[in-house]
């Protein structure tokens, strides 16, 4: 009896783990330089896509009472995929790193980091990305992620493994 609950636990430990990971480590995670960057989301839309800027990054609850330099959110809707996303330049990277907590619950040691997590009950995936002071989240169907993240990848300009590697360089040196 003890055996097969042992194998239970596993099991469910696996399944967990499974649902609640980046969707593939394929994607070419990446985050903007800089805010303006965030325009090219609608400058390489697809021609049969829509987008709703929002003109207040209200919706994002995760934000809390962080204040932000500049922000940039979004609704994002093609008959491939759509997306929400809620992108900021703070301050400094300290705010950055709280955001990433408010949106994970996870504390970041370093200036660069990601998450990707979709839910046990959830139909939905969200990234969190934080690199110095920017950061933002994207928000997606679990089917459409790596296509979410493909599009991102043409709109931003840094590349998330180069961006870490440096920055842990920086931190041993």
């Amino acid at each position: 009896m003890h055996k097969q609950k042992m194998i239970a636990v596993t099991a469910i430990i696996i399944l967990f783990t499974l649902l609640t990971a980046c969707s593939t480590a394929e994607s070419d995670y990446r985050i903007f330089e800089n805010i303006s960057e965030c325009e090219k989301i609608e400058a390489n839309m697809a021609e049969n896509a829509t987008i709703t800027q929002y003109q207040t990054p209200d919706a994002d609850k995760n934000l809390k009472n962080l204040s932000y330099d500049a922000f940039f959110a979004a609704q994002y809707e093609s008959p491939d995929m759509s997306f929400t996303i809620f992108a900021y330049e703070f301050a400094n990277s300290e705010a950055a790193k709280q955001y990433f907590k408010n949106s994970t619950g996870k504390t970041s040691k370093t200036d660069v980091n990601f998450s990707c997590a979709t839910g046990l009950f959830s139909s939905e995936e969200r990234g969190v990305f934080i690199d110095g002071n920017n950061a933002y989240t994207v928000l997606s169907a679990p089917k459409h992620s790596d296509d979410v993240y493909d599009y991102l990848a043409q709109c931003f300009s840094l590349n998330l493994d180069e961006e870490y590697a440096k920055c842990l360089t920086e931190t041993v040196e």
